[in-house]
């Protein structure tokens, strides 16, 4: 049966090209809260804890008092000079004190906005945080992610939520940071190095080439299936000339140094400061068992611009499937927050045959 699926998305993810940013104002809170803003009736003091014990140092402290349950609350900062297409990172340190009255967490949240920080163009990201679970230690928070269309600035909340009614939940936020990485993303849908149905056990090679008149650098990330991947795992750099190759063989055993007793599956994006990186895998069957070739599949890299997003529809054909193919449809999303994807499947005559959703 020869079939076609079709599938939209019900969020905006990425876009392209990198350059500078306006510096975040006083992230590091060294003797006063200036340039942050409270928001939702917080209330933000300057406190001498500082997150590197530095003597000459200090910290803001963002207190919750609301009295409703689960409201946020917080300071905020919008820097401008943000470059669409751009790779940044935001870092946080942040605290709980001990002995609190109400529960709840602290976090890191990003939002982006047009030049005035005005209107909304893209999608929140929230940090991992902390809550009243792990009070008395300073952790650090991290996320990094790509100015969308339309961006200009980018609005950074150091946000608390309460869960009760009544209380108050107070946090010190410390080392607020909004870095550009000078890089470009191109993903790769799907990767794996592992045991899979029938006694086949997959490998990944990965392909990068520089088709640039320049030479570039890269670095590899790893974005296991299923997890947050905020604060992707990071190989070390590599360097290409103009025109050069490169193939990293086996990459997730050899450039991250994955088990495939831990059944790693997943994808990988290719962050370089070229204008196009050209990436492509090959994920394929190697049997444990003496079995002469191999096959696979090979997936050519996507830039990040070139994701769908909101309220648009794709069509997928070859979606072929009887007694010796069978087709499998997966998803890589390039946004920051979570997604739903809406897919349907049809036959040749165009009669819809079953829908389903993907988060």
């Amino acid at each position: 049966m020869r079939l076609s699926i079709i599938i939209s998305v019900g969020l905006i993810v990425c876009a392209a090209p990198p350059v500078q940013a306006q510096e975040l104002t006083n992230g590091t809170f060294d003797t006063t809260i200036d340039g942050w803003s409270p928001f939702f009736d917080a209330t933000i003091v300057w406190d001498s804890l500082d997150a590197d014990g530095s003597p000459g140092s200090g910290s803001a402290l963002v207190v919750n008092a609301r009295v409703e349950a689960d409201g946020a609350t917080g300071a905020r900062q919008c820097p401008g000079g943000v470059v669409v297409g751009e790779l940044y990172r935001f870092n946080v340190d942040m605290l709980i004190p001990e002995n609190q009255s109400a529960t709840g967490r602290a976090n890191l949240v990003i939002q982006w906005y047009d030049d005035a920080c005005v209107e909304n163009v893209g999608d929140g990201i929230i940090s991992p945080g902390i809550t009243t679970d792990e009070t008395g230690v300073w952790r650090r928070n991290s996320v990094v992610s790509v100015a969308p269309p339309g961006a200009g600035s980018v609005r950074v909340y150091l946000n608390i939520v309460k869960n009760d009614q009544g209380g108050t939940l107070a946090a010190h936020f410390d080392n607020v940071s909004v870095t550009p990485l000078g890089r470009k993303l191109t993903f790769v849908p799907a990767a794996g190095y592992a045991a899979g149905d029938g006694g086949s056990f997959w490998v990944t090679d990965l392909d990068v080439n520089n088709s640039g008149d320049t030479a570039m650098t890269y670095e590899l990330w790893w974005l296991p299936r299923n997890v947050n991947n905020l604060d992707p795992i990071i190989s070390d750099s590599f360097a290409l000339a103009a025109g050069e190759g490169r193939r990293h063989s086996n990459v997730l055993g050899e450039v991250f140094g994955l088990d495939p007793a831990d059944a790693p599956f997943g994808a990988l994006a290719v962050a370089s400061d070229a204008k196009r990186t050209i990436a492509m895998v090959r994920i394929y069957n190697q049997p444990r068992n003496g079995g002469e070739g191999t096959f696979g599949q090979s997936i050519p890299g996507v830039a990040a611009d070139e994701f769908f997003g909101q309220h648009e529809r794709r069509r997928i054909l070859f979606m072929s499937e009887n007694a010796d193919l069978r087709a499998n449809l997966g998803c890589q999303k390039a946004a920051g927050k979570p997604l739903g994807v809406q897919y349907e499947l049809f036959d040749n005559s165009g009669v819809s045959l079953y829908s389903g959703h993907m988060s």
